[in-house]
């Protein structure tokens, strides 16, 4: 996949110093804001399969040409088929994402 122009800004919660190889995909948060709930597609990064980090901002699609965009734009819809993150505060008042359940 190609590099983003701008530097996205990142939350991380995990801080363990292990050499683990690092992935990545497009996955949608879920935040609620004083007018309520909304969704977003952010970048979240992963150290084997445990979440490390995700983006600060939502993502925008991008591409430097018109078959990268395309090929962005069907990454994050395949985030839609993914479960959803929901960013909280873990106990230590720490921000983190945790899966939402049916129940949520």
């Amino acid at each position: 996949m190609m590099n983003r122009k701008k530097q996205n800004k990142c939350n991380m919660y995990n801080n363990d110093k292990e050499s683990t190889k690092m992935a990545w995909n497009y996955r949608v948060l879920k935040k609620t804001l004083d007018e309520g709930e909304v969704y977003e597609i952010h970048e979240v990064y992963y150290k084997g399969n445990a979440i490390h980090m995700w983006s600060e901002d939502p993502i925008s699609p991008y591409g430097e040409s018109l078959e990268e965009l395309k090929k962005d734009l069907q990454y994050q819809l395949e985030a839609l088929e993914l479960p959803i993150l929901e960013v909280r505060a873990n106990e230590e008042g720490k921000l983190q994402l945790f899966e939402v359940t049916k129940s949520s």
